[in-house]
C-alpha cells in the first residue's frame, strides 16, 4: 500500500478520503507512515470494521438515504 501511495499525505488531503482501520495494529502502523486514523474497528473482523464505518458516518451525518 505505502508503496503504491508514495505521497500518502497529500493523496488523501487532495482527495478527502478517510482512513478506516481494522484494529490498533493497523492504526499504529497507519499513524506511523504519516496518515491520519478516522476510524477504528472496536472488533477486529470485517463486521466489526463495517459497523465502525458506519457509526462514523451516523455520528458525522454524511450518509445520505435515497
Amino acid at each position: 500500500f505505502f508503496q503504491v501511495f508514495p505521497k500518502k499525505e497529500s493523496f488523501f488531503a487532495r482527495n478527502k478520503l478517510k482512513i478506516a482501520s481494522i484494529g490498533p495494529v493497523t492504526s499504529a502502523t497507519c499513524r506511523k507512515h504519516g496518515l491520519k486514523v478516522s476510524v477504528e474497528a472496536k472488533f477486529y473482523t470485517l463486521d466489526g470494521l463495517a459497523e465502525a464505518i458506519l457509526k462514523y458516518y451516523k455520528v458525522n451525518k454524511r450518509i445520505r438515504h435515497r
